[in-house]
Parts: C-alpha cells; sequence; structure tokens
C-alpha cells in the first residue's frame, strides 16, 4: 500500500505536465483547423472512402448515419471530421490515465479544446449565410459530448 502512495506521488506531476502538453498542442490544431474552416461539405472522392469514415466515426461512438448526401460527399467540413477524432481520441488517453488527483486537470485540458470549438461554432451560426450548413455541424458536437458523459 505504501509503495502504491509513493508511486502514484511520483507520477502525479509528471503526468499532469503531459496532460497539459497534450492540451496545448490539441488546442492548437484545433485553432489552426478553425482558422481555415470554410463551411462546405466534404468531398471523399469515392463511396468507399465515405464509408470507411462513417465507420471509423461510428467506432469513435459518433454515428452518423444519416449525413451522407450521396456516393462521395459527406455534410461535414474537414474541421468538423478531424476535430471528432481529435477529441475522442483525447478523451480516450486522457481517461486511460485519469486518477482523482489529476481529474481536475483532465476536465480543464478537455474544457479548454471544447470551448474553442464551441466558440467557433456559436460565431458560425450567428452568420446567417452559414446557419444551414452549421446545424449538421451542431449534430456532430453533439454527439461528442453525450459521448463524454457515457
Amino acid at each position: 500500500m505504501d509503495f502504491r502512495y509513493q508511486l502514484d506521488g511520483q507520477l502525479r506531476s509528471p503526468l499532469a505536465k503531459i496532460i497539459k502538453d497534450a492540451g496545448e498542442n490539441y488546442l492548437d490544431t484545433v485553432k489552426h483547423h478553425v482558422a481555415e474552416d470554410n463551411w462546405r461539405p466534404t468531398n471523399l472522392e469515392t463511396s468507399q472512402n465515405l464509408q470507411k469514415l462513417l465507420t471509423e466515426l461510428e467506432d469513435l461512438g459518433i454515428g452518423v448515419p444519416s449525413l451522407q448526401t450521396n456516393d462521395c460527399w459527406i455534410p461535414l467540413t474537414y474541421n468538423t471530421i478531424t476535430f471528432s477524432k481529435l477529441y475522442v481520441n483525447l478523451l480516450e488517453d486522457c481517461l486511460s490515465i485519469a486518477t482523482p488527483e489529476l481529474i481536475s486537470t483532465i476536465d480543464d485540458v478537455l474544457v479548454s479544446v471544447m470551448r474553442v470549438e464551441v466558440q467557433h461554432l456559436i460565431v458560425s451560426l450567428t452568420d446567417p449565410k452559414l446557419k444551414q450548413e452549421v446545424e449538421c455541424y451542431g449534430y456532430i458536437i453533439l454527439r461528442i459530448v453525450l459521448l463524454c458523459y457515457e
């Protein structure tokens, strides 16, 4: 018992730093993608690529069965797809090393990354030209938030 206490104490600070550093890297990536988001559907070029993406999202827990528009287009932006994958991976990584002592750090990182994406969504929703494009994106964000609570 004492050994585990000592080990937990030795690992807590390095793990907290790793989580914060990873969060900063994710924030930089998300901010970069947000800045380049053009709110256009993604052309996956082939129906096989579309099915692969849909399967990948389903495996991550964010299935989007009714969103495909034809053989190779999906009404999600590259930013939406990338954020979905990044955020779920960040969540899974954080949960794999979660301890009661690290929960606050993990929460801070997850909230800060989600905040950037949600602010992007809010700003975009105020633009009447983007309202319809943004609605599909809202569905994905909702799925990710629900996944976090599961």
